[in-house]
Formats: C-alpha cells, structure tokens, sequence
C-alpha cells in the first residue's frame, strides 16, 4: 500500500510540558501526522499530546540510547517524508514555509538545516542572538528526508550524538537559509548543562568534544551573533510557534 502523508513530524519526550505545546504546533502546522514517543514522562506532556488531533503517542521507557528510542519512533511513522526535531528546538518561518515545496522535488532525498544555539537575553524578552564559534555554527543538521531505510541511525556507533549513515542516502541539499533554533541554552541553567553533560561523559566518553558545546561560557572562540530576521522573536516555553509564513 501506498503512503498517503506526505509529510510526517516525529518528536521524542520526556517531562516536556513546558515546551512541548510549541513544537507541536510548529508539527502540526506543515505535517500531515505526528508521531510522539514518551520515554516515561511524570509531568502532563502525554495529556497534552493525546489532546491534539492528528497525533499518536507511543509510551516507550528511555533506554538511555536516543538513536534506538528515535529509530523506534520514525518507523512508526506513515508519511513518504519525515521531519524530525527535539522538543527543544523549533524551525524559523523560512524554515515553515519551504518545506512543503522542497519535499514535492522529484530528485532530493533529504534536507539540512543550520542549527543556531540560542542565548538568553540579560533583559528578559525573546532571545535575539546565537552563539558563534567553529564548532557551534554552522552546526549542521539532517531533520528533512524521505522515509526510507537509509535515514535510520547506526545503533553500533554513540547512542546520544548519532547521525544517519552516509551510504544510500542519495541526492540532498543544505538550506542555509533555513534555521533550526536550539533553545537549550535557555531552558536550563548552567547547573543542569553540567549534569546533562555528565550523563553523556557516562554514556558516550568518546565524544568529550562534543559534550562540551553544552557549556558555552567555557568555549573558546565564542561570540554572540545577531538572529536572522525569519528567526527572531519566536518562544518556546509557555508559548506557541508561528504557522507558515
């Protein structure tokens, strides 16, 4: 049998209630479905999934290994193309309003974004500004592609910093212009990026260099750098993302 969705959103869970409203709303707004996987959340987060049309949710305890719960989660998914994001992250308007243009190319198979790492605002307000450094921009990011068995993680190598395996991926793009807006820095202090990173030294020692961007006071090189005009203004937390345009 044919799919018949275009396009599907996955997103990942977990005692996400302060964020998950808004990137749904992002989801919802360009995706035919939604597929959500809950690693076990003990705040409302399932309540306020399972109150959305056109969303199935998947209670599935968190291993520890993201690759394995986000394999799990796109094979659930029904649509010829899948957009993936973090429940801290949301998409620019450009971002919104290409897509459903960019997955009708005959030719492409999949799609990167630029991830811009955003950071608080000394006064209050949305954030304005992302970090710069060589290694926190540009931070490319594969989120677009067709629902095929390439765009699949290797279970074999880190279960917390995967990416899908270069071979049969096929002809793809990078939309600079298309921003992906990671709110990590605002959601948590720095106490809680110290202990996040401490998990991930726990479950991929291997990958210190990439633990550390969680830490932006400490990086060398680092500068604020003004957000693009499509990124700017948008929230994350108590709030709702912007439909196309």
């Amino acid at each position: 049998m044919s799919r018949r969705i275009p396009l599907s959103g996955v997103l990942l869970v977990q005692d996400n209630e302060d964020t998950v409203d808004a990137v749904l709303d992002q989801l919802l707004s360009i995706c035919g479905e939604v597929v959500v996987v809950d690693g076990g959340s003990r705040d409302s987060t399932p309540d306020r999934v399972l109150a959305r049309e056109r969303t199935r949710l998947y209670p599935r305890p968190f291993s520890g290994n993201l690759a394995e719960q986000k394999n799990f989660a796109l094979d659930q998914a029904l649509g010829e193309w899948i957009l993936l994001l973090d429940s801290d992250e949301l998409l620019c308007r450009e971002a919104l309003a290409g897509i459903p243009r960019w997955i009708r190319s005959p030719w492409c198979r999949w799609y990167k974004f630029a991830r811009l790492w955003l950071l608080p605002e000394e006064k209050g307000g949305p954030p304005q500004h992302f970090l710069k450094s060589p290694r926190h921009h540009p931070d490319w990011q594969l989120r677009l592609f067709r629902n095929a068995a390439p765009f699949r993680y290797d279970l074999g190598r880190s279960p917390v910093h995967h990416n899908f395996p270069k071979r049969g991926r096929g002809r793809g793009r990078k939309q600079a212009a298309a921003h992906l807006l990671h709110f990590d820095f605002l959601l948590k202090d720095r106490a809680a990026r110290e202990a996040k990173v401490e998990n991930y030294r726990t479950l991929d020692p291997a990958s210190e260099a990439t633990h550390a961007m969680y830490l932006w006071e400490d990086y060398p090189g680092a500068e604020a750098a003004e957000l693009p005009a499509c990124a700017r203004g948008l929230e994350i937390r108590g709030g709702t993302g912007p439909g196309p345009g």
